[in-house]
């Protein structure tokens, strides 16, 4: 299978068929294409760009195996697809679920770019969070709704920090209100464990 070489590639598409135009009496939900490949057409599905095109350049995130007819490319704009949402896309085409969906490594990388791109997020929530704590701590605040509403913000970020200082504040909360302290602690424990 030649088209392997194309997995994590950035290449070039004609488009055949953009989005919009009519493939016996159905209409192309998504651009279509092809690559030369040794003088060989290899047909492309695009996706994430959703206008038609007459040209795209975009990263080769999988390969369509057929067993009876030629394999296929999924090329893209970067964007992360599930196999799922790849087979929601093509099954316009692909209407006989009868290929293999080929990935690579290139899919690894783009959780990693994710999961990278959450941790900032939850790091730069985590700060204004903890900036909010430092002044009800350092002001010796005691509106428990202020409290709460902090615990809660914690509580939807999963990370070690965000633990830490979820329970640094449950306990300041329970000098102050130990029936909210204790429903707190409970959301905790059922929330992570």
């Amino acid at each position: 299978m030649d088209e392997i070489k194309f997995l994590g590639e950035n290449i070039n598409v004609i488009i055949t068929n953009p989005i919009g135009s009519m493939r016996e009496k159905e209409v192309y939900p998504i651009n279509y294409g092809y690559i030369i490949d040794n003088d060989k057409r290899i047909m492309t599905y695009i996706l994430g760009v959703y206008e038609p095109l007459r040209a795209f350049t975009g990263k080769c995130i999988g390969i369509i195996k057929k067993i009876n007819s030629d394999n296929k490319l999924i090329v893209t704009n970067n964007r992360f697809y599930t196999d799922a949402q790849i087979a929601s896309l093509i099954e316009f085409i692909e209407k006989d679920d009868n290929y293999l969906l080929i990935r690579n490594n290139f899919i690894n990388d783009g959780l990693m770019d994710l999961a990278e791109n959450l941790n900032n997020c939850y790091n730069e929530e985590i700060s204004k969070l903890k900036k909010s704590l430092t002044k009800i701590i350092v002001n010796n605040v005691k509106d428990i709704e202020i409290i709460e509403s902090l615990l809660d913000g914690f509580l939807n970020i999963p990370t070690v920090e965000s633990e830490r200082l979820y329970n640094f504040l449950c306990d300041y909360l329970d000098s102050i209100n130990k029936e909210s302290a204790k429903f707190y602690k409970l959301e905790y424990k059922n929330m992570w464990g």
